[in-house]
């Protein structure tokens, strides 16, 4: 709710209080364009360029770590893009602090289309705490992971205490 404050410049003696800025997160992505992604294997989504970081968020390499005082819940959401291939399940998945936290709902790919995989989630994170995106796909053989800035990305919004 907007708040009204005295200001002696004003001639009615009240305005507008500017909106304190609440928003802190990060987002990081890939400078090149593709990550090769072995058969049956979950594996971490190589990130090198931070597109955002408000609050300190130390979003190094594929890792963003939770700042001291940002404790709480985040809304985390992670992107990319698979080559065409109609075999096998495509998934995604949340790591927290090196162990699988959060799993999207496998699916089975289209020939014809580059099937997204992503996942969003809130998750509950204390300082110190490290996030990564981790994808699976069971094609039968290696895939192209598509993670330039314009198909892959990893996100962290600060939604409070």
């Amino acid at each position: 709710m907007p708040k009204f404050v005295a200001d002696s410049a004003e001639t009615t003696g009240l305005k507008w209080a500017a909106p304190a800025s609440s928003f802190a997160g990060a987002e990081i992505t890939h400078s090149a364009n593709t990550q090769t992604i072995s058969n049956n294997t979950w594996t971490k989504v190589v990130f090198d360029t931070e597109i955002y970081d408000v609050g300190g968020y130390a979003a190094s390499g594929s890792t963003i770590t939770i700042p001291s005082g940002k404790g709480g819940y985040y809304l985390v959401i992670g992107w990319a893009y698979f080559d065409q291939n109609a075999t096998g399940t495509r998934q995604a998945k949340i790591y927290k602090n090196g162990s699988p936290t959060y799993l999207n709902r496998g699916f089975a790919p289209n020939a014809t289309v580059y099937p997204q995989v992503g996942i969003q989630n809130v998750v509950a994170a204390a300082a110190t705490n490290t996030l990564e995106f981790y994808v699976f796909q069971s094609s039968g053989g290696n895939l192209t992971l598509y993670v330039d800035p314009d198909d892959a990305g990893f996100s962290v919004a600060y939604l409070g205490a």
